[in-house]
């Protein structure tokens, strides 16, 4: 029986996730697909990646051909999200209508990391190509047109086989940066309420009287600097009342809830237009 050895692998990573990006899921171009069964390989995917396997009877099979000795024998990659709220938690600016993010493996050119497959800390619009470029020729395929994947991943075998710095290639996308508003209803001593941050780090401002969609009215209250978007809700805010001396603020609620990924709005923030997350509470 065969016994199989990692080529290599590749995994997304996510801010938002504070880990693997489990929405992510990735699919092998239609020439790599055709080139993997030609030479017997193995992908097995897994949460936000996958591995590419050989046999290890025959090293030669990963070995690229006579005519891809200088560029490599080329892994290519298309990586889609199942998440319809990718794009809102996904930090902005990473391609656009008429480009797509390039990713490769840049071994020895990237000097802190030849594992990472993008030239920032995390995946950014300067590693956009634009769709007409040769390194996307024959890449995308008609429903890709429709429904572009997220990104295209490119990994490159040299001529002992190996992939360019080797071993577990990953990307990393960061989590969206917005302003948290939180609008408070009830009908307690409004004058007195304020939105705090147990960890002492996030001021928020008060805006004061606002009107719902609803009709009802609302105290507004707005982070003073953006937060990253996360699943896992780190974030402890607190609805507090103002006591009438030092040290006698009451506690309304001891948890608010974080902002969704999902309720996004654009406001005008130091005249500039910002994305604004919307939570809705109640006291």
């Amino acid at each position: 029986m065969a016994k199989y050895v990692v080529a290599f692998s590749v995994e997304a990573r996510h801010d938002f996730f504070d880990g693997a990006c489990a929405p992510v899921t990735f699919e092998l171009a239609s020439e790599t697909a055709d080139m993997a069964r030609r030479r017997g390989l193995v992908v097995r995917h897994s949460v936000g990646g996958l591995v590419v396997l050989y046999d290890a009877d025959r090293p030669s099979v990963m070995r690229p051909d006579a005519t891809d000795v200088e560029s490599g024998l080329s892994f290519v990659f298309k990586a889609f999200a199942t998440d319809a709220r990718f794009g809102v938690y996904t930090e902005p600016g990473v391609g656009g209508s008429e480009e797509l993010l390039y990713l490769r493996a840049r071994g020895s050119e990237e000097r802190d990391d030849p594992l990472r497959l993008h030239s920032e800390a995390r995946v950014s619009d300067a590693d956009a190509e634009p769709l007409d470029s040769p390194a996307l020729m024959g890449v995308l395929d008609a429903r890709d047109r429709l429904a572009p994947p997220v990104c295209v991943v490119d990994i490159r075998v040299h001529t002992d086989g190996q992939a360019r710095g080797g071993g577990a290639y990953h990307m990393t996308f960061g989590a969206r940066e917005t302003y948290w508003k939180y609008y408070v209803q009830g009908n307690g001593r409004r004058d007195s309420l304020r939105v705090a941050d147990a960890a002492d780090e996030t001021v928020f401002d008060a805006l004061g009287a606002a009107r719902l969609p609803n009709g009802r009215d609302a105290l507004a209250f707005r982070s003073r600097t953006p937060i990253a978007l996360s699943a896992a809700r780190k974030r402890r805010f607190q609805l507090r009342s103002n006591g009438v001396g030092a040290g006698t603020d009451r506690v309304l609620i001891q948890r608010l809830p974080c902002a969704a990924a999902d309720r996004l709005s654009r406001e005008s923030i130091d005249g500039a237009e910002r994305f604004v997350s919307e939570v809705f509470v109640s006291c």
